[in-house]
């Protein structure tokens, strides 16, 4: 059954690419910019159990790092993720 992932994104300081992972096929790779943006996906699900992974291939930085940032937050931080839903 085809079903929809719908989230809202916003990647950290330069553009990142959300891979969208069912079971163990990459089914979508979605540039996230450094504004909100909705991103809508069609998944794959299978009778039962359906694992749905989300994974950056840039992975992250911590702004504790950056030579122009004042930051102290030292977490490893990529893209921020929220209302995620799969309909």
């Amino acid at each position: 059954r085809t079903a929809k992932l719908s989230l809202r994104a916003q990647s950290l300081s330069r553009p990142r690419t959300i891979e969208v992972i069912v079971g163990n096929e990459t089914t979508a790779n979605v540039t996230i910019p450094l504004n909100f943006t909705d991103v809508t996906v069609p998944v794959a699900l299978t009778k039962g159990k359906s694992t749905v992974r989300l994974h950056v291939p840039e992975g992250c930085e911590k702004p504790c790092d950056s030579p122009v940032s004042i930051n102290s937050d030292c977490r490893c931080l990529s893209i921020a993720v929220q209302n995620v839903s799969i309909l």
